[in-house]
């Protein structure tokens, strides 16, 4: 079953500089008391404060939000960037969004579906919260829809989607203050819904529009 996602969502605007993310909060509840700032101005910045700072500088208000990567070479390196993104970011007033890799040195889906990898999972939640990211949004197996992610949901929906709920329950085990983020790329129009964790496992649903995808007039 496939849903349109225009139809399913109600975007709020973040800024990206390479990117647009239209954003909307699911009322389940974990995200009760929770509300996600309307409206927030992001930035992917990479490594340094210093292009947040810029763009702030740039656009005349502050940075809100700031989407962030975990590196998906292999768990040693992917725990070396957890605690680069703490040691960088952990002070700063913006939220993390903190893009979590489903496939970390050619893994499979179902791998960690089986709970495998949980341990792995664990140990890179503990240095979130020992960095100071402790209350991130986790975007967990981000673009999904596509087809150039190891973690793509197009072969198998369901088990994307149970692996989801299974790091879900990790981060959940390690600290109740992380968020979660289903994030699909817009220019694949429907989604499949058995993709879909279901309400008690996302806070926010995402959608990636690149200005490569839209149509332009000369």
């Amino acid at each position: 079953m496939t849903i349109p996602v225009k139809r399913r969502l109600i975007p709020v605007l973040a800024v990206l500089l390479v990117a647009v993310s239209a954003i909307v909060v699911v009322p389940s509840p974990s995200a009760a008391s929770w509300q996600l700032p309307r409206h927030a101005m992001g930035v992917y910045p990479g490594w340094s404060q210093s292009n947040a700072n810029s763009f702030a500088n740039e656009v005349g208000r502050p940075v809100e939000a700031l989407t962030l990567f975990l590196d998906r070479d292999s768990w040693g390196e992917m725990s070396s960037s957890a605690r680069g993104l703490g040691g960088l970011w952990r002070d700063h007033p913006a939220l993390k969004v903190v893009s979590f890799p489903m496939s970390v040195q050619g893994q499979s889906l179902q791998l960690g579906a089986s709970g495998a990898l949980d341990g792995d999972v664990e140990r890179i939640a503990r240095i979130l919260v020992d960095g100071g990211l402790d209350g991130s949004v986790i975007r967990i197996g981000w673009e999904h829809n596509g087809t150039w992610s190891k973690w793509s949901s197009l072969s198998d929906p369901e088990v994307y989607s149970t692996y989801f709920r299974r790091i879900v329950g990790v981060f959940r085990s390690v600290s109740p203050n992380f968020k979660f983020e289903w994030n699909v790329n817009i220019r694949y129009v429907n989604v499949d819904l058995a993709s879909y964790p279901g309400d008690a496992y996302v806070d926010v649903i995402g959608m990636d529009i690149y200005n490569s995808s839209l149509d332009r007039k000369s």
